[in-house]
């Protein structure tokens, strides 16, 4: 035992210099990095404009674990960058992930991310918590007009498709639903609300960045509008061009760079 010891120490010091990374940027590349004391200490700009609880809710990708995981992700960036409450989908059936049987044939979203430590950043909540809280009181509106849920309920059975899809209409109707295509555009976000980098005075050096990172796809802009939205809802239907496809951090273009490191290192 303490030969086999001696040779694993041994075997850990060989190796240590290989994860020894010298870089200029080599920050960009540490993944799993501590957020620091102002990282934890970071409060949205956009928490205080617009209503004052503002939400955003999401069809699961209708792909695999790996998309789903992505698009998860990005959604919650961008919960946390517009100062919104992330609502969770019922438990259902997930792509190659629903061959078991009970609750083994559905999955929440709670059974692969940690939302008991998600929750200090982002407001967590589970869609029956949503519909009791928004939908059943009447704020839920369609032109104006006040739109009870489907039989006044705020359950929705993820596993009945015939329930899921009533709950996703729903919600399509009665929220802000972007259409941002994540493979041709990428969703610009400002420093904060109503701030125009055009007056920048180091504006040529962001346009470069800026040209780097979105290179040949249209801008399309987190503005007034979009923050003024209680629920901006994310729906999932490729046929139709409504899908996010992508990492976050190739979708969202902050145009501080520094917020651009933060989530990096928050989602690391």
């Amino acid at each position: 035992m303490v030969q086999g010891a001696l040779q694993h120490d041994r075997l850990i010091h060989h190796i240590q210099p290989l994860c020894h990374l010298e870089c200029p940027h080599g920050d960009l590349l540490t993944f799993w990095r501590k957020p620091s004391p102002a990282d934890e200490r970071y409060v949205s700009p956009y928490n205080a404009v617009g209503p004052p609880v503002k939400y955003v809710t999401f069809e699961p990708d209708v792909g695999g674990w790996n998309n789903i995981r992505m698009q998860m992700e990005t959604i919650l960036v961008f919960a946390m960058a517009t100062g919104r409450s992330l609502v969770l989908p019922p438990d259902q059936p997930l792509y190659l992930l629903n061959k078991g049987k009970g609750h083994e044939n559905a999955h929440s979203f709670a059974d692969f991310f940690p939302f008991e430590h998600i929750n200090h950043r982002v407001p967590i909540l589970t869609m029956e918590q949503y519909m009791a809280r928004e939908a059943v009181t009447g704020r839920l509106r369609i032109n104006g007009t006040i739109s009870y849920p489907p039989g006044n309920k705020t359950e929705f059975i993820g596993t009945d498709k015939v329930d899921r899809n009533a709950m996703w209409k729903y919600l399509r109707e009665t929220s802000a639903c972007p259409t941002w295509e994540s493979m041709k555009e990428f969703l610009v976000i400002p420093p904060g609300p109503g701030i125009n980098v055009s007056h920048y005075p180091d504006r040529k050096e962001y346009d470069l960045r800026r040209f780097a990172f979105g290179a040949s796809r249209r801008a399309v802009y987190y503005d007034d509008f979009w923050q003024h939205q209680s629920n901006v809802h994310f729906i999932s239907m490729p046929g139709s061009g409504y899908r996010l496809l992508t990492h976050f951090y190739t979708f969202l273009h902050f145009e501080d760079e520094s917020m651009d490191k933060l989530f990096k290192r928050f989602v690391r």
